[in-house]
């Protein structure tokens, strides 16, 4: 049932650790920084990068930003909260608001968090056929129906980071005024060590890009680098047209000394022909920038994220195993990655060249 919040109270929004979840809470935040307006009535508790993508002007600037972090300013700030919706779930969290003697503590009833909530939701599930036989909905879709229990008018549904000029002239930089203008498509290719939610070789993909015509410009997380260097010093992308790591101008560049942050990405996203990357907290920012986005589906299930897909291709790896969303594969030679090994080089160039 309805929450009772006025939009008068001293509001702790807690969010999701990961980035693609946080993209996708973007609406039902903003929303409530709106009702806030420039009292200062709300606090984040969030990632350092969140306040970084969406703390620096608009509907959140005015907001009170605590890092996740931070476990002294967390506690400080639920001590002082009338309210607290957790968007994170996790039962810690959950646990310290409780601790902290939060009057009204409202999140998702899963994970055996009911108990430590004043008011809770159980999300909507649906019938698939899978192993796991019910699946959870898309995670927008559970934060759009939290907002709407506590009272929350969210005009807007699809996730947006609003390109801050300074991103847009540093990515310029990098890429050089002539790439810049002429378009271009952005390749993420990283992915942890090991981990079965990186496609094993973007060296076909990008050679097909770089073959097409198509300039490329390489990005990976920090730690990732090794996989940027990897695709650079195979022979066939060389012999396609790569130039130096990183050299503006070249046909194919990797951003890698430093990796490409947060705010060049979007800055990318918004300006590129195209964007390919895996499924993974890149996608999110890329997609609300503006790119046209073409996701490798592995080992993770794309219903999770099924929503706001108008400028989304989809590409889903056939693995008899999966979806398992195990960031280690479990399976021997020659099964290892079956999912994303499904996924022919051809049939990702003829979507990202549509």
């Amino acid at each position: 049932m309805p929450v009772q919040l006025t939009g008068t109270e001293r509001l702790v929004v807690w969010l999701p650790t990961w980035l693609g979840d946080n993209v996708m809470a973007e609406p039902l935040v903003t929303a409530l920084g709106e009702r806030a307006g420039e009292d200062a009535r709300l606090t984040i508790i969030a990632p350092r990068f969140a306040a970084a993508l969406w703390g620096v002007e608009g509907a959140l600037a005015a907001a009170t930003w605590v890092d996740a972090a931070d476990d002294a300013a967390i506690e400080a700030a639920l001590r002082q909260a009338q309210a607290v919706l957790l968007l994170r779930n996790s039962f810690r969290s959950a646990w310290r608001a409780w601790r902290a003697g939060v009057p009204q503590r409202i999140g998702f009833a899963r994970d055996g968090r009911r108990a430590l909530l004043t008011d809770s939701m159980v999300p909507a599930r649906r019938r698939r056929g899978t192993k796991a036989g019910l699946l959870v909905r898309p995670f927008s879709d559970e934060v759009l129906e939290l907002g709407a229990m506590v009272g929350a008018l969210i005009a807007r549904t699809q996730p947006r980071i609003q390109v801050q000029a300074e991103w847009a002239a540093r990515a310029a930089a990098r890429l050089g005024p002539e790439l810049w203008k002429a378009g271009f498509a952005v390749v993420n290719v990283g992915g942890r060590a090991g981990s079965a939610k990186a496609l094993p070789d973007w060296t076909p993909i990008v050679a097909g890009l770089l073959e097409a015509g198509v300039h490329v410009v390489l990005v990976t997380g920090p730690g990732e680098e090794a996989r940027l260097d990897a695709v650079l010093g195979d022979p066939a992308i060389q012999a396609a047209g790569a130039s130096t790591a990183g050299a503006r101008g070249a046909r194919c560049c990797a951003w890698r000394d430093p990796v490409c942050d947060l705010g060049e990405l979007a800055a990318l996203g918004q300006r590129c022909r195209v964007a390919l990357t895996t499924d993974g907290g890149p996608r999110h920012v890329l997609a609300a920038a503006g790119a046209r986005v073409v996701v490798l589906f592995g080992p993770t299930d794309p219903h999770h994220t099924a929503a706001h897909l108008e400028r989304t291709i989809s590409l889903v790896g056939a693995a008899p195993c999966g979806p398992c969303h195990l960031e280690r594969c479990n399976q021997l030679a020659p099964d290892i990655q079956r999912c994303f090994r499904s996924i022919a080089p051809q049939e990702v160039l003829a979507a990202a060249l549509s």
